[in-house]
């Protein structure tokens, strides 16, 4: 049985877009996450981050 998924078979049509995945991703990050963050702690170039996953790296680009 194959289990990956086809571009047809995804859930939303931006899935099978990988540059437009990572840049919703980095948009989301940037509007959201790290505002989030740093509303409990400041975000610079001394912070770790521990990265987990996170789809097309948009996210993490953000930091």
């Amino acid at each position: 049985m194959n289990h990956c998924l086809e571009n047809k078979d995804m859930a939303f049509e931006f899935h099978g877009d990988k540059d437009r995945y990572f840049a919703m991703q980095l948009e989301n990050a940037e509007q959201y996450v790290l505002p989030f963050i740093e509303a409990y702690k400041p975000i610079n170039a001394s912070l770790n981050i521990l990265e987990i996953g996170c789809a097309e790296g948009g996210v993490l680009k953000a930091f």
